[in-house]
């Protein structure tokens, strides 16, 4: 069994360096540590990490160069050396994954596995780190799951929850005919919310396999979603479900989950969920060879919105690394690799109604025939924003506010409103906590159009 390690380094919005940042324990082999600092003793372990930049990129150019190596110094110990009662047997330590999880904080996941490839045995460990390189989640880290059926080709992942916390998927196989997707939910404080080991997805075990998971979360109600390949038995018949699970962990979908692509034929693969302020899109490969970049839309009560679309026909070859993120006024972006024209990266944009290419959404300062007047004020605003509007003629109204990407922000109002003139205010909260400055678009929605306002916050 060989050393592993890893370490990463956090650059401040300068670009400067906290140092390489050190991951879980991974005792040492028999023998001398060539890395061992002098005054410790035989019954003392180090900790180290592999090296990983995180560096932000905004169309194609590189936004902080890598700091001089006089600012990278031998790096920050995040987690304090322990007794060798408390070490955990020797390690092999996956690449980590790693999420922003705001206040220059990270979210970060690794394998820890022993044993010999590829029988081995797996444990999950994560850590939420400052901008300091500072843990946050105790002085090591957290073990999420203890179970050790992880293959050693399934790479386990996360994603943030607009909270300070994250939510956590992957799957495992006791053995060769059980297959189970487990999801978990740790706030911002690192409180697990799902039970030790994750929540399955789930129980049908009669001839079903679960794999390949995808997750997306929604504030509102708390909700967790995950969605997978349903495969059979003998895994020559390929499927879609999704589930749904509570603040705390139980399926809402049923123990068996919600189909949305029956078992059938044609094999599926690479599914990708992106939730939004209405709904949520699901995209998948189908296809062994020749490949069809499909998605559908579901909302948040699990009823279809559209059957699946086509964003790239099987005719045009083999894909692979499907890759998701949200686009312009909710809509979702999906770029993948291609075979055609010797290979490349390929993106497709799909919106809200299922059409593809440019949004048909809301443009700056765009009001519409029928649509009310509306005014923010101040406006740019250092403080608490007056949004002054009026609704004509009286009926369902919305007024709601967007980031310049197109993502909801806040839901002001929703509901019956008199014809006449309104008010609201906006506190610059946001579903995570304190909006931040930037540009942010107000609109107005009533039965007969809608309006937008442009504003600046300070």
């Amino acid at each position: 069994m060989y050393h592993c390690k890893w370490y990463f380094h956090l650059l401040s919005s300068t670009g400067h360096s906290s140092g390489p940042v050190e991951s879980g324990l991974t005792p040492e082999p028999s023998g001398m540590r060539p890395d061992r600092r002098s005054g410790d003793s035989e019954d003392r372990i180090d900790i180290r990490r592999r090296l990983l930049y995180l560096l932000v990129r905004r169309q194609g150019q590189r936004l902080l160069p890598l700091p001089p190596a006089a600012e990278r110094p031998g790096g920050v110990p995040l987690s304090r050396e322990r007794s060798a009662d408390q070490r955990s047997p020797p390690a092999e330590l996956s690449s980590p994954e790693v999420v922003p999880a705001g206040d220059d904080s990270v979210i970060v996941l690794w394998k820890s596995s022993t044993g010999s490839y590829p029988y081995q045995t797996t444990h999950l460990y994560t850590q939420k780190f400052d901008g300091l390189g500072d843990g946050i989640w105790g002085e090591t880290y957290m073990l999420i799951y203890d179970s050790g059926a992880i293959t050693a080709w399934n790479t386990p992942e996360l994603m943030p929850d607009g909270g300070g916390g994250a939510i956590y998927f992957w799957y495992d196989s006791p053995d060769l005919s059980t297959f189970n997707v487990w999801v978990q939910h740790i706030d911002s404080s690192g409180n697990m919310l799902f039970p030790m080991n994750g929540a399955q997805a789930s129980t049908n075990s009669s001839d079903r396999l679960h794999m390949y998971p995808s997750a997306t979360y929604h504030p509102v109600g708390d909700q967790t979603f995950v969605f997978w390949v349903e495969e059979n038995g003998g895994q020559t018949q390929y499927g879609l479900y999704g589930q749904l699970f509570s603040s705390t962990g139980e399926r809402l979908w049923t123990d068996s989950g919600l189909e949305l692509v029956p078992i059938g034929s044609s094999q599926i693969s690479f599914v990708r969920a992106l939730s939004d302020g209405d709904g949520i899109y699901v995209g998948y490969f189908t296809g062994a060879y020749s490949t069809a970049l499909r998605t559908l839309r579901i909302g948040y009560d699990g009823l279809t919105v559209w059957s699946p679309v086509t964003l790239s026909a099987a005719s045009l070859g083999s894909k692979g690394s499907l890759g998701i993120c949200q686009g312009i006024w909710q809509s979702a972006i999906f770029a993948w690799s291609d075979s055609r024209n010797d290979s490349g990266i390929y993106a497709q944009n799909i919106n809200q109604d299922g059409s593809l290419g440019p949004s048909t959404g809301i443009s700056d300062e765009s009001p519409h025939a029928g649509a009310g007047s509306l005014f923010v004020l101040p406006n740019p605003s250092l403080g608490i924003v007056t949004v002054n509007f009026t609704v004509e003629p009286g009926g369902i109204a919305s007024l709601e506010v967007y980031d310049i990407c197109g993502r909801l922000i806040k839901t002001l109002i929703s509901g019956n409103l008199e014809q006449g003139e309104h008010s609201a205010f906006w506190d610059r909260s946001d579903r995570s906590g304190s909006g931040s400055a930037g540009v942010y678009f107000v609109r107005l929605r009533t039965g007969s159009g809608e309006t937008v306002s442009r504003m600046v916050l300070l």
